[in-house]
């Protein structure tokens, strides 16, 4: 039996090696050894380019420039990310735009692998179970499903937000004030989806003190921008491109994610992403004060366990409300380590919608269903459909498991 045993522990431990290496391998490669040229990236280093010249990245000048300087497709049309990223990009533009795409997709690599080991620490400290089975496959997924290829190999910013919400959910296990104030600047890099992080924690009062100095950094990273190019003319040229934003091909309903998507396929109609961002917001608010409430009634304070619920939900929420491209997936990923107080059968309830958002790319291509000749449009109709599947999985699962703890911790019951 002992003999057995042995042999099984380390077929399993061969196997979640080989998956390992083979997992980082392909982030490696895609991340080191792609030769095509970023997209995104591009954005960036422009906007630090135009800001070393003393030039304001938000003007028409940067269309212009983004011309004359690169050649062919993907040319840069204008800078919509916020001031708050001027020591970023200002630091890419010290490299020469091939080299600093290179350098920018080896950074998100580490991002991504410096994030899971965040997450797996955190859980482990906050006294939840995560089995080394578990942290294989979650390490796994992150790094082959379709999104993360996608990620890196047009130099978003993706990888960055995921490491952001890893430090968070770092943070928010562990009542961190330090680590919760840095998850935050760096979330509020993309504000669509650091602002619905923002409102979280707005009804949590511990967690004041931490949103004040991220708010404060923000500001703070702002000063130099306004410095270059004074404050109206940034701000002001900031909320107009970020009014063109969703007037682009790439950004209309069809080649978004969750709601929006579904909305403009049914109806259709482009629905506004700060009514999704409010409708969010008070989704995630609705199950913290249900939860703290049970807490309340049965005089027992939130635990890990109750924390981890709600973090599922708000990157569940931030998924399904929030308008994201395909590549913005990776954010899911840390699902399958959060999901680990729940039983067997209800992980696999709440987990398995996670297959059509792990190679969505190849799956619709099997399915052949480009219907509107959209890029990634197939990509996003299943992602969205699978964050539809987990909110209406995360709702059966989450009352039963209120009532369950109801039930435990109520002695009259």
């Amino acid at each position: 039996m002992l003999t057995r045993h042995r042999s099984f522990s380390i077929a399993a431990w061969l196997i979640g090696s080989l998956m390992i290496a083979g997992s980082l391998g392909y982030l490696v490669f895609k991340g080191v050894f792609l030769t095509q040229h970023t997209i995104d990236f591009k954005y960036i280093w422009l906007a630090g380019h135009m800001w070393s010249m003393g030039e304001n990245p938000y003007d028409p000048l940067f269309r212009t420039l983004g011309e004359q300087i690169f050649v062919g497709e993907n040319r840069p049309t204008f800078f919509v990310y916020p001031p708050s990223w001027w020591f970023l990009s200002k630091l890419s533009s010290y490299f020469d735009p091939t080299m600093g795409g290179k350098v920018w997709r080896g950074i998100s690599v580490l991002l991504l692998l410096s994030g899971s080991w965040l997450l797996v620490d955190a859980l482990k400290r906050a006294g939840l179970r995560v089995t080394r089975s578990r942290c294989v496959v979650f390490l796994s997924f992150a790094c082959v499903m379709s999104a993360t290829p996608m990620c890196i190999a047009m130099g978003q910013t993706s990888l960055l937000v995921f490491f952001g919400a890893a430090l968070f959910i770092r943070a928010y296990l562990l009542n961190s004030q330090g680590q919760m104030a840095a998850a935050l600047f760096i979330l509020m890099l993309k504000p669509n989806v650091g602002l619905l992080f923002g409102m979280f924690l707005i009804v949590q009062p511990f967690w004041y003190r931490a949103v004040l100095i991220s708010g404060a950094s923000v500001v703070a990273a702002m000063v130099p921008p306004f410095l270059i190019s004074g404050l109206v003319p940034t701000l002001g040229g900031f909320v107009t491109r970020l009014g063109e934003y969703g007037k682009e091909a790439v950004n209309l309903p069809p080649t978004m994610t969750g709601i929006r998507h579904m909305a403009y396929e049914l109806a259709p109609v482009d629905l506004s992403p700060f009514l999704l961002a409010a409708c969010g917001s008070a989704f995630v608010i609705l199950f913290f004060v249900l939860i703290s409430r049970r807490g309340q009634a049965t005089s027992r304070p939130i635990d890990a366990t109750d924390k981890s619920m709600l973090l599922m939900i708000l990157l569940i929420s931030v998924c399904t409300f929030i308008p994201l491209h395909a590549y913005d997936f990776t954010l899911i990923a840390p699902l399958i380590l959060l999901a680990a107080p729940f039983k067997i059968r209800e992980q696999v309830l709440l987990l398995s919608p996670l297959a059509l958002i792990f190679r969505c790319n190849n799956l619709a291509d099997f399915l052949n269903a480009h219907v509107h000749q959209a890029e990634y449009v197939n990509e996003n109709m299943l992602s969205t459909v699978a964050t539809f599947l987990m909110v209406a999985a995360f709702l059966v699962l989450c009352t039963t498991h209120m009532a369950r703890r109801q039930t435990t911790q109520d002695p009259s019951q």
